[in-house]
C-alpha cells in the first residue's frame, strides 16, 4: 500500500525527463479510475466515469488528461452528481468538473433519444463542458451524431440518429493509444496512489487481493 504521507514521492517528478510518452488503453483505465475513486466518485459509478473519460480521449487525446489534472485540481465536489429537472431536459452540474459527470449527461441525452430520433439536453455550471467530448464519441457508436455548443460554463448538447445497442465502451478505440507529456501523466499517476491509500475494494483489487469490483457490472468490452 502506499503511505498517504509519501504518495508524492511515488515517482520523482524531477527525473522523468521530456520524451512524450505514449499511453495505451490500459494505462489510462487503471489510472483514471484510481483518480475518480479518489475523487468521491460513488462506488457503481467508477466504471462509468472511466468509460467517459476513455471516450474523451479518443477526442481529444492529451487533453483528456488535462481535463483529469483539472478535476484533481478542483477536488472532490461537496455532492456528486447532477440534478435534472424539466422532463430530464435540463441538467445542474453544480460547478462539477465535466469528466466527473459526463456519463449521467450521456444517460440523460440517450434517454431522451430513446424512441425518438431527435433529443436536446442542457447542463449548467459544469466545469470545462468541452470534457464532453466523450458524450459525442459514445453515441456516435451506437449511431447518433451529437453536436455540443459550449457556454462559459454550460453547454446544451443536440442529438440526431435512431440509438442501437452498442457496448459501454470498447478496445477497438485506443488501439494505438495517445501521446502526452511525462510530466502531466507522471503527476497523475502520483496523485492516482491516493486511491490505494486505504483500505476499499478497489484499492485490494489493484493490489491484486480481490477480483474487479468494477469487472463484474460494468466491464470495459
Amino acid at each position: 500500500m502506499v503511505n498517504p504521507t509519501d504518495h508524492t514521492a511515488a515517482v520523482d517528478l524531477t527525473q522523468i525527463g521530456d520524451t512524450p510518452l505514449r499511453l495505451k488503453r490500459r494505462e489510462l483505465a487503471l489510472i483514471s479510475e484510481r483518480i475518480f475513486q479518489h475523487l468521491g466518485v460513488p462506488y457503481g459509478a467508477w466504471a462509468a466515469a472511466r468509460n467517459h473519460f476513455l471516450d474523451t480521449a479518443v477526442r481529444l487525446g492529451a487533453g483528456a488528461l488535462e481535463g483529469l489534472a483539472e478535476a484533481v485540481e478542483a477536488g472532490a465536489p461537496e455532492r456528486f452528481g447532477v440534478d435534472a429537472s424539466a422532463k430530464g431536459r435540463r441538467l445542474e452540474a453544480r460547478g462539477q468538473h465535466a469528466l466527473l459527470v459526463g456519463a449521467q449527461v450521456g444517460h440523460a441525452l440517450e434517454a431522451q433519444l430513446a424512441g425518438a430520433e431527435e433529443a436536446v439536453v442542457s447542463v449548467v455550471d459544469i466545469r470545462s463542458p468541452h470534457q464532453l467530448a466523450g458524450v459525442v464519441h459514445r453515441l456516435a457508436r451506437r449511431g447518433a451524431a451529437v453536436e455540443v455548443i459550449e457556454g462559459a460554463a454550460s453547454a446544451t448538447l443536440r442529438a440526431r440518429g435512431r440509438l442501437r445497442p452498442g457496448p459501454p465502451s470498447s478496445h477497438a478505440d485506443l488501439v494505438h493509444g495517445i501521446e502526452a507529456a511525462p510530466m502531466l501523466w507522471w503527476s497523475l499517476y502520483n496523485t492516482s496512489t491516493l486511491a490505494l491509500s486505504q483500505v476499499t475494494e478497489i484499492s485490494r483489487y489493484h493490489t491484486g487481493n480481490s477480483p474487479s469490483p468494477t469487472r463484474r457490472r460494468l466491464a470495459i468490452k
